[in-house]
């Protein structure tokens, strides 16, 4: 799920939009080893301890819209000539 926003910079003719972003992944849940996970035993045997953790996180996204080519009263749209 997520959301953002886009604003128009330079009023409505301009080409250019700043573009706001958020979404949240909710994921699911992780097993993993890390240092000391791992349990050598005196019997030679060896017994695994996993760690486990929710993988849920957060994204955000900030950039800018250039649309092509937009309108223009030149003969040629935007800066493609």
């Amino acid at each position: 799920m997520g959301g953002g926003l886009r604003i128009p910079l330079g009023g409505e003719d301009s080409p250019l939009d700043l573009d706001l972003g958020l979404r949240y992944h909710r994921g699911g849940e992780a097993y993993y080893l890390r240092e000391g996970s791992i349990i050598d035993n005196p019997d030679g045997s060896i017994t695994f301890d996993p760690l486990r953790s929710r993988t849920a996180f957060l994204v955000y996204a900030i950039g800018v819209q250039l649309k092509l080519p937009w309108p223009s009263e030149r003969p040629c749209p935007g800066w493609l000539c």
